[in-house]
C-alpha cells in the first residue's frame, strides 16, 4: 500500500487503519473488534478528541499535591501482577518518577542500556537508583550484535519505521527479560504528551491567539519533527504515480486533522490532543508494545492511565509550562523525591536524552548493511525512483539516516512476507 508507505515516510506512522499490505487493516487505538456469525465489526470505546474536560479549579499547590497522589496510585495499580515487575530507567525525569514511586512501594529492579559512547545515560540512571533504592542492571549493547538481529527486530515490528529509538527499545526489553528475568516492565512513555514536554508545545503557546482552525499547524510541526523526507515532493520519491499518492495522502490528512481542529480550544491544546491521539499510539506505543512483547515482556504505561490523562488535560497550560520549563508541575510534584540533577535535566541537547542511533549506525555497521539492502532490491520492486534511492544511500537527503532505516526495514519486510525469506536468513543471527 504505497499511500501507507508515503504516510510512514512523511509522519513516521499511519494516518488511518491501513497497513503495509494493501487490503489488510489494523485495529485503531481505542477500538474493539467483534466477530460474530461471520460478520466483523469494530466500535470505538474511547476517543480523546471527543472528551469534554472542565478546567480544574485547583490552585497550583493543590494541583501539585493531587498529581503526586494520583501518580502514586496509578503506579501502585500498575505494579499488580503475579509475575516479576521491573522498570525501564533511562535516568530521564519520566522514567525516574516511575522508578522512584515503584521503589517506594516495593523492592524494585530497573534496567538501563549503555552504548559505550560519551553521551551514555547510565550515570543518571545510577544516581536515580541510589536515591530511590532501586537495584539497577546496566545492559551493555553491542552494536554489531544488534545489527545481526536487525531483521528479527523488523519482523517483530511488522512495519517499517523511521524512528531511531528502535534499537534502544529492543535492547532495554531484552535486558529486562534476560537480565532481570521480569515479565512486566513499567515504562515512562506518555509523560511528554500529557505534561507538555516537547519543545513545539512551548512554541505553539506563542501562536495560541493568532492560529486557530488551521490544519497547516499540525502539518508543519509533523513534517518538521518526524519526517525523513520533509520538504521532498512525493513525485520525486516514488517511481510512478507520485502525484496520485500525494493526493490520496492529503485526503487522508484532512479527515484525520479535522476532529482535532474541532475539539481544540487553542493551538497548544490542539497539538497536545494530536500528540496523544495520533503520534503516541501510532509511533511510540506501537513500537514499545511490539518490541517488548518480542521478548515476552508486557510494557505498562502508568502515565497513560485514562483518569490521570483526563486530570492533566484539565490543568491550565501555565501549570505545565512555566518560565520556559516544560513538565513544570511534574517536576515540582516530585522535587523532594528525586535529585536536582534529574529534576532539572533537559530532554534534548547536552545531558539530554541519549540518541544511540549514531553508535548503532556507525559502530555497528548498520549504515553499511542498510545501504546494501536498499537501492537494487527496492528499485527492482518498482516502488521508488532510482535517483531518490541513490541520494539516500549517498546521504544527500536531510535525515538520511532515518530514511535508510525506514528503507532497510521495508526491504526486510518484503523479503520476509513476499519472497518468503525468513528474517534469520537475511542477517547472520547472533
Amino acid at each position: 500500500d504505497l499511500v501507507h508507505v508515503a504516510a510512514q515516510l512523511r509522519y513516521g506512522y499511519a494516518i488511518d487503519d491501513s497497513t503495509i499490505i494493501q487490503g489488510v487493516r489494523s485495529l485503531p487505538p481505542g477500538e474493539y473488534l467483534v466477530v460474530k456469525e461471520g460478520i466483523v465489526a469494530s466500535a470505538r470505546y474511547y476517543d480523546i478528541s471527543n472528551m469534554s474536560w472542565s478546567r480544574s479549579p485547583l490552585s497550583f499547590e493543590d494541583a501539585k499535591a493531587e498529581l503526586a497522589d494520583r501518580m502514586a496510585a496509578t503506579v501502585e495499580s500498575h505494579l499488580l501482577a503475579d509475575v516479576k515487575v521491573a522498570t525501564a530507567l533511562s535516568g530521564g525525569l519520566d522514567s525516574s518518577v516511575i522508578t522512584a514511586l515503584a521503589a517506594h512501594r516495593q523492592p524494585t529492579e530497573s534496567c538501563c542500556v549503555k552504548w559505550g559512547r560519551g553521551d551514555d545515560e547510565t550515570p543518571f540512571a545510577r544516581e536515580v537508583a541510589i536515591a530511590c533504592g532501586s537495584t539497577l542492571r546496566e545492559e551493555m549493547v553491542e552494536p554489531q550484535a544488534l545489527t545481526r538481529r536487525f531483521a528479527k527486530l523488523v519482523y517483530h515490528l511488522e512495519e517499517p519505521s523511521p524512528h531511531t529509538q528502535v534499537g534502544t527499545t529492543w535492547s532495554v526489553a531484552r535486558g529486562v527479560r534476560t537480565g532481570l528475568d521480569a515479565k512486566v516492565a513499567l515504562v515512562g512513555d506518555g509523560a511528554d504528551e500529557v505534561f507538555c514536554g516537547y519543545p513545539w508545545i512551548a512554541q505553539a503557546a506563542q501562536w495560541r491567539h493568532r492560529v486557530r482552525g488551521s490544519r497547516h499547524v499540525i502539518e508543519t510541526y509533523q513534517s518538521a519533527h518526524f519526517s525523513p523526507v520533509a520538504g521532498l515532493p512525493l513525485t520525486d520519491v516514488f517511481e510512478r504515480d507520485g502525484s496520485g499518492i500525494a493526493d490520496a495522502l492529503v485526503e487522508g490528512e484532512q479527515r484525520r486533522f479535522s476532529k482535532y481542529l474541532r475539539a481544540a480550544k487553542d493551538c497548544p491544546h490542539m497539538l497536545v490532543l494530536f500528540d496523544i491521539g495520533e503520534q503516541l499510539p501510532g509511533a511510540q506505543l506501537n513500537r514499545v508494545d511490539k518490541l517488548y512483547m518480542a521478548h515476552s515482556v508486557e510494557a505498562r504505561v502508568p502515565y497513560l492511565d485514562h483518569q490521570l490523562v483526563e486530570f492533566a488535560l484539565g490543568l491550565p497550560l501555565r501549570f505545565k509550562l512555566a518560565s520556559g520549563i516544560n513538565k513544570y508541575i511534574l517536576r515540582q510534584s516530585f522535587s523532594t523525591m528525586l535529585p536536582p540533577s534529574i529534576l532539572n535535566r533537559a530532554k534534548f541537547g547536552p545531558g539530554g536524552t541519549q540518541n544511540a542511533f549514531g553508535a548503532w549506525f556507525e559502530d555497528g555497521n548498520l549504515g553499511k548493511h542498510l545501504k546494501d539492502l536498499t537501492v537494487e532490491h527496492l528499485f527492482h520492486r518498482g516502488l521508488f525512483s532510482r535517483v531518490f534511492l541513490e541520494r539516500a544511500v549517498r546521504m544527500e537527503i536531510t535525515n538520511a539516516g532515518k530514511l535508510l532505516l525506514f528503507l532497510g526495514m521495508l526491504s526486510v519486510l518484503i523479503r520476509s512476507f513476499v519472497d518468503g525469506v525468513p528474517p534469520m536468513e537475511q542477517f547472520d543471527e547472533a
